[in-house]
């Protein structure tokens, strides 16, 4: 397309590509980011090897309101080169934006309300040397008043077990006892001393174990010698050197080295965080000795996983991810390996239905791939022809595409799509005629732009798979399919 003053759009220089302009405004948002476009004749006529020479040098591609002739053929070879895709479609009062990629390696999802990693259920012997100092006897007020919990929790755990044959709480009795007569009954004014409402508050830590999440343990458990070679990823030849660490050290994983704010004089504060430190260092070296024997396994460079990129990883051994979506072409095809579970899945989805149900974002979507399946077959989008009978002979077809993907999708049986799915929907979507509204448009972007940012950073963790916006009620929802 091209720009042309006279349309309105006085800003825009005449005869230029909208690639071309949009290259140059996005180029004046920051003068450090140097942009490029390119303009091909029609996307329509391009095939799927095409594609796959456009896309070779991008790890990302964010495609906007694709007829399903073209996302099918972009999809593929996105998919085949493993670059991330990202398209999104902005239909009248409706929005989605889908993710497909093949593999997406995830180290800081940076998860609401982490539990710390401060191993007092399993104390390393740096840390009991540091408890063994303190002595609460000794102390006056203002000092056991400013006790890290910490060595709070060590010292009733110390105690606990020598009264107990060296056992951890283990009951929910066992439990309370632990805290109201082990960590609590060791304050001289609880409800004065914040160190010790901290104690309790945070007890568990003193008796359970910060276990390997199962998502993570699923990734070791798929990792070993024998899938590394020289071309791995530095993710996976860091999952099995944390394999490794974990077999040499009975199940431990090393120390990220970060504790909590708690309430703390400023010496022992430091001097307990030096501790951890020290630890989670002597454990990050013990890491790179394992990542570069790996790699010197496989003929590789050690410089292929930097120090930084490592110590990263360590820090977040619990959050590590993998997300892996299902291709465009398996959706659109209701075809897969996966299919029977992503079908039951989105069964599962339908069973809590938005109030009023008919406002499903589900719902809508499936209206809409119905009107994307009828320009497919006809090269233009229902509601072309605004006269009364056109636009009811095209409501007519899109209730017979909705059918047949209800069908497809097995979701024939669903109450909400049997009770609330409506030719209503047909209607309002053929109304539409695939009108891009600003403020849908806006809501879409913002989406794809997040999105974007999650897969460029390895940051937090993307949708899995489409994120469907309701516009007329203001609802939302992600969905797999």
């Amino acid at each position: 397309r091209r720009y042309d003053e006279s349309a309105g759009s006085t800003s825009m220089l005449v005869d230029k590509s909208c690639a071309e302009v949009a290259c140059e405004l996005l180029e004046e948002l920051n003068d450090d980011v140097k942009g490029s476009f390119a303009t091909v004749p029609s996307f329509v006529d391009m095939t799927t090897g095409d594609f796959e020479s456009l896309v070779n040098d991008y790890s990302l591609v964010v495609a906007a309101d694709l007829p399903l002739p073209v996302l099918r053929n972009l999809g593929k070879a996105c998919w085949s080169k493993n670059v991330h895709l990202i398209s999104a479609k902005s239909y009248g009062f409706i929005g989605t934006c889908r993710i497909q990629t093949a593999r997406h390696d995830i180290v800081e999802s940076r998860p609401d309300g982490s539990v710390p990693d401060l191993r007092i259920w399993k104390p390393f012997p740096e840390l009991v040397e540091l408890c063994n100092k303190y002595d609460f006897s000794r102390m006056d007020d203002m000092e056991h008043s400013h006790v890290p919990y910490v060595i709070i929790l060590m010292k009733a755990m110390e105690q606990w077990k020598s009264d107990n044959n060296d056992a951890m709480p283990t009951t929910f009795a066992d439990k309370e006892k632990f805290k109201n007569e082990s960590v609590k009954a060791m304050s001289r004014n609880f409800a004065n001393e914040v160190n010790f409402e901290e104690a309790v508050r945070d007890a568990y830590l003193a008796y359970s174990a910060h276990d390997i999440p199962w998502e993570v343990q699923e990734l070791l458990d798929n990792v070993s010698s024998e899938s590394i070679s020289s071309s791995s990823r530095s993710f996976d030849v860091m999952l099995l050197a944390l394999k490794n660490f974990i077999a040499d050290h009975g199940g431990d994983v090393p120390l990220n080295g970060t504790i909590p704010d708690m309430t703390s004089a400023t010496d022992p504060y430091v001097a307990l965080q030096e501790v951890y430190h020290k630890k989670a260092a002597k454990d990050l070296a013990e890491m790179r000795t394992n990542v570069d024997s790996v790699l010197t396994a496989v003929g590789s460079a050690t410089y292929i996983v930097s120090d930084e990129e490592l110590s990263t990883f360590c820090k977040n051994i619990f959050n590590i991810q993998v997300l892996k979506t299902r291709n465009i072409e398996d959706e659109l095809t209701c075809s897969g390996t996966d299919y029977e579970e992503v079908k039951g899945e989105l069964i599962m989805s339908t069973m809590e239905p938005c109030d009023p149900p008919v406002h499903t974002p589900l719902l809508w979507f499936l209206v809409m791939r119905a009107c994307e399946q009828f320009q497919e077959k006809h090269g233009v989008y229902p509601g072309s022809d605004c006269r009364e009978l056109a636009l009811s002979s095209d409501v007519e077809e899109v209730m017979k595409h909705l059918e047949r993907l209800v069908s497809c999708m097995g979701l024939s049986e669903c109450d909400v799509v049997t009770s609330s799915l409506s030719k209503d929907h047909a209607i309002e979507m053929v109304r539409c005629f695939n009108a891009e509204l600003h403020n849908i448009a806006s809501v879409i972007g913002g989406v794809a732009s997040q999105e974007a940012v999650k897969l460029i950073t390895n940051q937090y963790v993307p949708f899995d798979n489409t994120y469907v916006f309701n516009g007329i009620a203001s609802i939302a929802a992600v969905y797999k399919f």
